[in-house]
């Protein structure tokens, strides 16, 4: 299957890859064979590090959407694959998001 490759498409691609990139998966944009100039450094962090990290990437997920939302939720349920910190910044995506409109629903599943 050939990916859709128009502007928006691309664009969400490019959201994508620098997010995992922010997070230090540079190795998935990697693999994905996206320019190698993306690869990120793998570091250790302190805990007030990883505190930060956990916030900005729910606030990322959030940025992106329902649909990253809705993995937020599901990795923020894996404690036995993520650190706590990062299951406890993104167990507040179960219960704290603003409400969508119906319509807007409505219209995002029809559309896709």
């Amino acid at each position: 299957m050939t990916p859709n490759l128009d502007g928006a498409h691309l664009r969400r691609y490019k959201d994508i890859a620098k997010l995992l990139v922010k997070h230090g998966r540079g190795d998935l944009v990697e693999q994905a064979r996206q320019d190698p100039i993306f690869a990120a450094e793998t570091r250790d962090e302190s805990t007030t590090e990883q505190q930060a990290a956990a916030e900005e990437l729910t606030e990322d997920l959030e940025n992106l959407g329902p649909t990253f939302i809705k993995l937020g939720q599901i990795m923020a349920l894996r404690e036995d694959l993520l650190p706590e910190a990062i299951t406890s910044e993104l167990s507040s995506l179960l219960d704290r998001l603003p409400e969508i409109p119906f319509a807007q629903v409505r219209y995002i599943l029809e559309r896709d």
